[in-house]
This record gives C-alpha cells, structure tokens and sequence, in this order.
C-alpha cells in the first residue's frame, strides 16, 4: 500500500513483510541517493547500567562481513561502484545506510538486507577494534581535552553506561564470541523502515526495496 506522508510529497509504501519504505525522488544533488535503514530500539534497546559490546558496534559491526564474505571480499564486488554501508546507534534504532546511485542502489539494499538475514562474524576487526581502543586510551589520558572527550558524553548523562567510554579492563574483555552474541539478535528482530532520498525513480525505488528488504521474512519484535 501506498499514502503522501507529507509536502514535499514523501510516499510511504508498506511491504507484507512489515517493511515499511519512506521515499522522496529529487534531483537537488545530481546522480546522488541517500539510504537509511532503520530497525530495532537503538539506544532503548542497549543497558544502560553496564558496559556492552555496543561500544564497537560502529568499528566492527559492518567489516566482519556478510555470510561468508569477509570486508576484503565485500571490496572486490563493490569497489568499482558506488555501493557502501556504515552502521550506526541512534537514540530509536540501528541504521544501516550509505550514499549510492539509482543504478546502484538495488545492490545497496541487497547488501544491507543481506548483512540482516546473514551477519557475518569475522573475528579479526573486533580484535583490531579492541587493539584501537585501547591504544586510544592511553592518547586520551594525556591532555585536559582527552579526557573530557573521555567522560563528558557520560557525565552528561548521570553516568549513562551507553554513553561511556570503556576502561582498559572493559576493552580487555570484548571478545569475537561476546560481540556476536550481542550484535546477532539484534540484527535479526525489530521492525525495518527504509528511507531512500534522492536522484531517482520512484518505481525504482518502490521494486528495489519490495526485492531485497521487501522480501525478507517478517521479523520479531525487538
């Protein structure tokens, strides 16, 4: 189904699978797509009263891979396209997103809904994600602004464990295995909403998402 959600005129087009796609073609940046997928409860969704693995989610979540697919793989299909995804927390979801083209951008969803329904979990960029944090404390600890970089998004919060930074010892104990059991149900519940902004076909649009994300199964609330 399809409904005008706002002017400009933004379509809302919901799929049988629960996905729901918020798109606007225009053409203010030529050649240029924007897509943003969003799932799960994001920050609501992380304790705020222990330390995580959420802290590498950022770093490590998208290179350890798709299936079988390690992130050097993943170069060799996308590196002469404009294809790529960055993962990122924000206050009421997970979102999965990039910058494409409309020539690209069914293979940009195709990637994302892949790395939903077949997380890779490729150990080495969680070990060089905890070899970086904790070479990172030590930069930090040297100046009045490393430190406030350090603490002050806590602080700010009451002590907030999702806005801290890890101590030596908390970066000590992320472990591949630990990443994974954190990061995998939460890639694979929750309800996905699409956006997709830009210079493009709004038909295009609609199929390439009713093929890829459209077409997972319908996915547990988070």
């Amino acid at each position: 189904t399809q409904q005008a959600v706002t002017d400009p005129p933004i379509v809302m087009t919901s799929f049988a699978n629960g996905v729901r796609l918020l798109s606007y073609p225009n053409n203010s940046q030529k050649g240029r797509v924007f897509v943003r997928v969003r799932f799960g409860k994001g920050y609501r969704d992380i304790p705020a009263d222990r330390m995580t693995p959420a802290w590498a989610g950022e770093i490590a979540l998208m290179p350890s891979g798709i299936g079988t697919l390690d992130q050097e793989a993943l170069d060799r299909l996308t590196g002469d396209r404009q294809i790529n995804v960055g993962f990122n927390i924000d206050d009421d979801a997970f979102e999965l997103g990039g910058e494409t083209t409309a020539s690209d951008l069914p293979d940009e969803l195709k990637l994302i809904a892949a790395k939903l329904a077949h997380p890779g979990w490729d150990p080495n960029p969680v070990k060089r994600a905890r070899a970086a944090a904790l070479a990172g404390q030590e930069s930090m600890r040297s100046s009045p602004e490393g430190i406030l970089s350090r603490d002050l998004q806590a602080l700010l919060r009451d002590g907030d464990a999702r806005w801290a930074t890890p101590t030596p010892d908390e970066i000590r104990q992320l472990t591949p295995e630990a990443f994974r059991a954190f990061w995998e149900p939460r890639l694979a519940t929750g309800p996905i909403e699409v956006e997709v902004f830009g210079d493009a076909d709004e038909k295009a649009i609609v199929e390439a998402v009713r093929t890829t994300l459209g077409a997972l199964p319908p996915r547990k609330d988070a």
